[in-house]
Parts: C-alpha cells; sequence; structure tokens
C-alpha cells in the first residue's frame, strides 16, 4: 500500500498555529491598552491556534487538555466576575479562558507566574503615570497576558523547531484538519469583524 503524502507538513502547521497566535495576541493587546476592552474574536482567534497547536504536537489529548484548563480558568474567573462584579471585566474572563487554552495544564502554571508578576509590574507603572496610590489605578490586563501568553507559547513549541526533522508523530490528517479548521475560522472571525464595523 503506497504512503500518502500529507498536504501540509505538521511543522507548516504549527508555524502557522503560532504566528496567528502572535497576531491576535498583538490585536488583543492594542486594543485593549487603547479601549480597556477585550477584542473577542482575537480572542477566539488565539485560543483556536492555541489548541491546533497542542493538537498538532499531542494530538487529541492536546487539544481535549487546552479545552480543560479554559473552562476552568474561565469558570473560575466568571465566578470572581459574578462576586465582586465591576473589579474583573467580562472580556477578562475570555482573557484568561484563552490563556488557559493556550497554556494547557503542563504550562499553566508558568503562565500565570508570568501573568501575575506582569499584573504586579503594569499595575503599579499605571499608578505611577496617573498619579495614584500604588496599585490604585485600573490596567490593561491583555498587557500582562499577552507577555505572558508569548513567553509561554515560545517556551512550549520553541523546541519543536529546533528538534529533529520529523518532532511531531501526529498523523497527517489530523493535522490538515485542524489546521484548515483554525484558518476558516480566522478568515470568518475577520471578514465578521469587518462586515460588522461597516
Amino acid at each position: 500500500m503506497p504512503e500518502i503524502i500529507p498536504l501540509i507538513s505538521p511543522r507548516l502547521a504549527l508555524g502557522t498555529c503560532l504566528t496567528l497566535a502572535l497576531l491576535a495576541s498583538a490585536r488583543i493587546l492594542l486594543v485593549d491598552v487603547r479601549r480597556f476592552e477585550i477584542d473577542l474574536a482575537a480572542s477566539a482567534i488565539l485560543a483556536l491556534a492555541g489548541l491546533t497547536a497542542a493538537g498538532v504536537t499531542a494530538g487529541v489529548a492536546g487539544v481535549t487538555d487546552g479545552l480543560n484548563v479554559a473552562l476552568s480558568v474561565g469558570g473560575v474567573t466568571a465566578g470572581f466576575v459574578w462576586l465582586r462584579p465591576g473589579r474583573i471585566g467580562q472580556g477578562d474572563v475570555a482573557l484568561l479562558a484563552t490563556m488557559g487554552a493556550v497554556a494547557g495544564s503542563g504550562h499553566m502554571v508558568l503562565m500565570m507566574a508570568l501573568f501575575l508578576a506582569g499584573c504586579v509590574i503594569t499595575s503599579a507603572l499605571y499608578s505611577i503615570r496617573r498619579g495614584k496610590r500604588l496599585f490604585g489605578s485600573a490596567f490593561p490586563a491583555a498587557l500582562p497576558g499577552m507577555v505572558a501568553g508569548t513567553g509561554t507559547l515560545i517556551w512550549r513549541y520553541g523546541p519543536a523547531f529546533t528538534s529533529s526533522p520529523d518532532p511531531l508523530p501526529v498523523p497527517a490528517g489530523q493535522v490538515l484538519v485542524l489546521f484548515s479548521l483554525t484558518l476558516m475560522f480566522a478568515i470568518a472571525a475577520l471578514l465578521a469583524r469587518g462586515s460588522a464595523a461597516s
């Protein structure tokens, strides 16, 4: 039986997912810094790109792990929003759930440590810049969130590009399906965003 030539290499799919993730992170960061709101379409693209990258490197187990972490972190954050309204915005629920999808259980501690350290620094800098008491100013959570997310992405998937020629033992069919779904969703989200703006 002849071997089927994969239509797309796992490394190319992973690289495309990481590129989409970095572009979506930049969009989330810019919107939050300017308007103090989370771009939900870009968050969805980032989450799907992170889940797809997990699927490319670890198969279905990687996707399931990312979804479980996203639901857990999003659920806990939603509980805080419900208990203490006004302290955390609803967009922050999506932001933290997205971060959970990107990190997975194996890298969530690293991401949260980077995120919390970034929150302390960002809050202090925003407070000083606005002339308020230390840690007394609101700040865009995407700033430390996307820095932590980008660092975690590089830490988690960087070795796949520097290891042996074929470090990703996932079947080509799964790679193609995940890759196609990510691209289709990204294009649909951007088109929907463009039609809503006009």
